[in-house]
């Protein structure tokens, strides 16, 4: 069975700002193709697996840790998703921190990319 990759905003995301109106679209094959020999081949839990074997993932998040990034890719700041998950903001972030890691990312908004392409984490629409 396979999946498509999903096309998202950077709001969607979780970016506080876009790029202006007036910048050209992107091409999403090339796009695909940078990303592919940005990440290349990495280490994901006890199997090493390419870009492009993307039909399952080893990496598991808490409940807590997909809720965030979830609330974080609909555009919430840490404090509105501890909130709205009855936690402290240092909670949600200590949470977010965690996905990071075990996901190999340096950002939350990339994070949050990486949870969705990985079917992680999945976005019904905004």
């Amino acid at each position: 069975m396979s999946r498509e990759l999903r096309s998202i905003t950077g709001k969607q995301a979780g970016a506080v700002q876009t790029a202006p109106k007036s910048l050209p679209p992107v091409n999403r094959p090339n796009l695909t193709e940078s990303t592919k020999s940005t990440i290349g081949s990495r280490n994901i839990g006890s199997r090493t697996t390419s870009a492009d074997d993307r039909s399952f993932s080893l990496v598991h998040l808490s409940s807590r840790e997909k809720d965030c990034l979830l609330w974080a890719a609909k555009g919430k700041s840490s404090w509105d998703i501890g909130l709205i998950l009855g936690v402290s903001e240092s909670t949600v972030n200590f949470h977010i921190k965690n996905a990071m890691k075990k996901l190999d990312t340096t950002s939350r908004t990339v994070a949050v990319i990486k949870a969705i392409q990985l079917y992680l984490i999945d976005l019904p629409s905004l």
